[in-house]
């Protein structure tokens, strides 16, 4: 009964803090457009998005943000690009890995998997070695 009650509490707090982060959030999304809208409006909303120079302190100053968007959306590419294997690579690993280490599973209070030890970490870096070496011959 009293887990339960600490189980509940615990996610009562984890609950409270992701709303106050989702509104912080919110709210600097919503002062920073806000406080731009004075700027956007003097420099236009095309040149603003599209423009491709930041360049604030020049003689004739530009405003262009294009990089910067760019930029996130590279990062994001390459965030999934090297994410997506790495995870792939991780699940077929641990589905073959797994089932083999009835007596190597460090289980949790609930009985579930929570700590793979030495023989796992190895099958795992010999999948993901043999996917780099892939990688470097492919590329």
């Amino acid at each position: 009964m009293q887990k339960k009650y600490i189980e509940r509490l615990v996610h009562g707090i984890f609950l409270l803090l992701g709303l106050v982060t989702v509104g912080c959030v919110l709210l600097v999304t919503v002062y920073l457009v806000i406080a731009g809208i004075p700027a956007i409006q003097e420099i236009g909303l095309i040149p603003f998005l599209f423009g491709k120079t930041w360049a604030p302190t020049a003689a004739e100053p530009s405003y262009g943000i294009l990089p910067f968007i760019l930029t996130s959306i590279y990062g994001t590419a390459g965030a999934v690009v090297l994410g997506v294997p790495v995870g792939f690579l991780t699940a077929v690993c641990l589905a073959k890995t797994a089932p083999n280490l009835h007596s190597r599973v460090i289980f949790t209070t609930e009985n579930h998997p929570a700590v793979f030890t030495d023989l796992a970490v190895t099958n795992c870096n010999k999948y993901v070695t043999n996917f780099t070496y892939f990688l470097k011959m492919t590329l």
